[in-house]
C-alpha cells in the first residue's frame, strides 16, 4: 500500500500529532507495544473470521465463484480478486464475507495464508483502522520470512512502513521500510510504492533533500511500469515538498 493523501495546510498539525505520539512511546506505550509483539504468533495463526463457514463448496457458491473448492489455488485467488474489487469500490462488508469464504479455501496452506494475512491489511488500511491493519501486515511480513519468500516479505515490510508511518512511529517505519527496499533489490523487484512511503517518512523527519531523491525515484519505476495514477500522486507530494521549503515556481510546475 502507499497512502498518498496530505495537505501542505496540516504541517504544524502533523509535528503536533508527531510530538504527542513520542510522549506517549515514552511514558505509556512501550509495555502494551511489547505484550503485542510477544503475542505475535498466537495471534497470526489464530482463525480471521468468526465464525468460519463450515462449507468450502456453499460460501463460493455465495460469493458467486464458479469454481471448486478443490484444488484451493484457483478458487482461493478468484476470492481475494473479488475481495480487492469490493475493498476498491469501499464495499467493506462485502470484501471481508469474501476474505472469509477465502480463508475456509485457503485451509491450512501457508502461503495462501500469507495473501490472506495482507488481504486483510488492505482492507482494515482501508478502512482507515490502523492499528488493526498493522497486526495483519505484521502477520503476514512473519509469514513470507518463515516460508524464506523475500519478494512476499518485502511487500509486507512496504505495507508494515505505510501503517507505522500512518500512526506516526516514523522510525518504526523507517526501519521497515528500509529492509523492504534492501530485500526488493535483492530480488530485482524494485517498485515505486517503497520509494514513495520512504519519501514521506523522510519528508515527516524534515529532510526534504531526501524525501526529493526518493519522490524522483518513486515518479521513474511508476512511470516505467505505466501506472499514471500513482504518478500523479507523486507529483502532489512533490509538490508539497515543495510548498514546504517555499519554492511555489516548482510546486505549480509540478501540479500542473
Amino acid at each position: 500500500v502507499s497512502d498518498p493523501h496530505r495537505s501542505p495546510v496540516l504541517h504544524l498539525a502533523r509535528m503536533i500529532r508527531s510530538l504527542c505520539f513520542a510522549l506517549l512511546v515514552l511514558i505509556v506505550l512501550p509495555g502494551r507495544f511489547q505484550e503485542a509483539r510477544a503475542n505475535a504468533s498466537a495471534a497470526c495463526a489464530a482463525p480471521l473470521s468468526q465464525p468460519l463457514p463450515v462449507d468450502p463448496g456453499l460460501c463460493l457458491r455465495h460469493a458467486d465463484v464458479d469454481l471448486p473448492a478443490s484444488p484451493a489455488g484457483p478458487a482461493f485467488q478468484a476470492l481475494i480478486d473479488k475481495a480487492k474489487g469490493q475493498v476498491e469500490t469501499g464495499r467493506f462488508d462485502a470484501a471481508l464475507r469474501t476474505l472469509a469464504c477465502a480463508e475456509v479455501v485457503g485451509g491450512a496452506n501457508q502461503a495462501l495464508r500469507n495473501e490472506l494475512m495482507r488481504s486483510h491489511g488492505s482492507l482494515e488500511f482501508r478502512r482507515e483502522r490502523t492499528p488493526q491493519a498493522l497486526r495483519h501486515f505484521e502477520c503476514a511480513a512473519e509469514l513470507a520470512k518463515a516460508r524464506g519468500v523475500r519478494k512476499d516479505e518485502a511487500r509486507d515490510l512496504n505495507n508494515v512502513g505505510a501503517a507505522l508511518r500512518r500512526l506516526g512511529d516514523y522510525q518504526g517505519a523507517l526501519r521497515a521500510l528500509t529492509r523492504s527496499l534492501e530485500l526488493k533489490r535483492m530480488t530485482g523487484d524494485v517498485g515505486g510504492a517503497v520509494y514513495n512511503n520512504l519519501a514521506d517518512v523522510h519528508r515527516e523527519l524534515e529532510d526534504p533533500v531526501s524525501a526529493m531523491r526518493l519522490y524522483g525515484d518513486a515518479l521513474a519505476a511508476f512511470r516505467a511500469k505505466g501506472m499514471t495514477l500513482q504518478a500523479a500522486h507523486v507529483l502532489e507530494s512533490m509538490a508539497e515538498q515543495a510548498l514546504d521549503i517555499g519554492d511555489t515556481a516548482r510546486a505549480e510546475a509540478w501540479l500542473k
